[in-house]
């Protein structure tokens, strides 16, 4: 075993608090879509953002679970997208890129409603899709993670179904997986889950969402694991549903969680639980917000302060977009998006889609027969990326170039002499290195950050933290 069990902890539930904020979600985002596009779906659809070609706009691909298909969306950089390519495959339920291949292109990995098998759609390099490539895993669910999850550097699948089993697949390395093994069984169900070193041991580790509370799994670092504790306790029955994500949502270096609860934890409730950097964490809050089951959360930094934000999708035409307060609270001021009367979103795509330097989100909507794809571009940044770089709460932060290769740039100016620390995060708030720690005096300073060649493509954002002040800054990888 890795380590010993840390003693899981029952925390009964507390009211979210509030706190003040200085932006709003709905001075970010316009109700009315700022792109439209009509599609031939009639029922659920997936969509997901994704970069598949050699520049650096945001992509899309859509997962048309009633029209058996999937659907490539090449971005135009100003928020719009041309529909690419067209791929049948039957009741596409969920849908994740990596580059499952190691060619350095983003692959699409698909799971099918009621398959026990994984489909992959291999990309060569200027967006076009393979035909479907089965391999039969012999475990199925509603979501799935590709992530290095054994001890090499080939891309694995780790899922959960609803039963309770959660499931490793080995992946090959050329874009098929080997028979799933079960590594965990969670007698309250397995409804979502989420990977990341949660013990800062080099093994990516598990978060999972059951239908009562929320697990950890230990990577021993071969494809097992050992329980580490739950946390937190939910009354309703046991009904599967939500989505789990983790990101840093406070000013520490550890990872938190975000979640929605789905049916089975209260149909209108999101849950934060901050970490402690061992694999342990403490409830914050909880936020009624509304009328819905969410199928899907993504967090990242909306209004640009440094903190992680969230977007929820939900299963009834509802969309919600709620601002972190800073101290990991989800403020109660959300920005709600009635999308129609019928489930049309289980995934939504979240990414800078007109390259000004913030984070824009898109969705399926509509009713029957006429649905949409619908895009929100944020207005924070509406001057452009390089307005974006004027110096925010008397410290200045400029990276360059953008996008770049093999080095990034790094300046920043301190209106005073104090520690600093400048750290590299991806999307969805992992930390893909520690630039610098250390005590700096007044004045304009340079550095460099050059990624290890396992990061991939994609974009990446440049987080500079004083002691009075945070500051924030997107660059892209190619």
């Amino acid at each position: 075993m890795k380590r010993s069990t840390i003693a899981g902890a029952v925390v009964i539930l507390l009211p979210l608090i509030l706190s003040s904020h200085s932006v709003f979600a709905s001075g970010l985002f316009d109700q009315d879509p700022d792109w439209v596009y009509k599609l031939s779906a009639s029922w659920w659809c997936n969509l997901i953002s994704a970069n598949f070609n050699t520049d650096s706009i945001p992509d899309m691909v859509l997962g048309d679970l009633s029209k058996d298909q999937i659907q490539t969306f090449i971005g135009n950089g100003d928020g719009s997208f041309d529909l690419f390519q067209s791929i049948p495959l039957t009741n596409p339920i969920w849908l994740e890129t990596s580059d499952v291949d190691l060619d350095g292109d983003q692959d699409v990995v698909v799971m099918r409603e009621n398959s026990l098998s994984i489909y992959t759609l291999l990309n060569d390099g200027i967006g076009n899709l393979s035909t479907p490539i089965t391999s039969n895993i012999d475990a199925g669910g509603e979501n799935f993670v590709v992530a290095l999850f054994d001890a090499d550097t080939l891309p694995d699948i780790v899922l959960g179904n609803g039963p309770g089993n959660v499931y490793y697949s080995h992946g090959n390395g050329d874009g098929t997986f080997e028979e799933a093994e079960k590594i965990y069984e969670e007698i309250c169900g397995a409804c979502a889950l989420d990977i990341a070193d949660l013990d800062s041991d080099g093994d990516l580790d598990i978060v999972l969402l059951a239908w009562e509370r929320l697990s950890v799994l230990f990577n021993d670092g071969d494809g097992t694991v050992t329980w580490g504790g739950y946390y937190g306790y939910y009354s309703g029955p046991g009904i599967p549903g939500g989505h789990i994500t983790l990101a840093h949502l406070d000013n520490d270096e550890f990872l938190d969680v975000a979640l929605t609860a789905g049916e089975g934890m209260g149909s209108n409730t999101v849950w934060t639980f901050l970490g402690n950097g061992d694999g342990s964490f403490d409830i914050t809050g909880s936020g009624w917000i509304g009328g819905c089951a969410f199928n899907h959360v993504i967090s990242v930094d909306f209004d640009l302060d440094g903190y992680n934000d969230a977007f929820f999708c939900g299963s009834e035409g509802l969309l919600i977009t709620m601002l972190n307060s800073g101290n990991g609270l989800l403020i109660d001021d959300p920005l709600e998006f009635v999308i129609g009367a019928i489930p049309s979103s289980r995934q939504g795509a979240v990414a800078d889609f007109d390259n000004d330097g913030d984070f824009d989100f898109a969705y399926v909507s509509g009713n029957v027969p006429n649905f949409y794809i619908h895009v929100h571009l944020n207005k924070l940044n509406p001057q452009g990326i390089e307005g974006s770089e004027e110096t925010v709460n008397s410290i200045g932060l400029f990276a360059s170039p953008s996008p770049f290769s093999s080095s990034l740039g790094i300046t920043y100016s301190l209106p005073e002499s104090g520690h600093v620390e400048l750290s590299i995060y991806d999307l969805s708030g992992r930390c893909m290195g520690l630039v610098e720690s250390c005590w700096k005096t007044a004045g304009t300073h340079t550095t460099t950050w050059t990624p290890e060649e396992s990061i991939p493509e994609g974009c990446y954002i440049v987080v500079l933290n004083t002691s009075e002040d945070r500051i924030v800054r997107r660059c892209v990888k190619l």
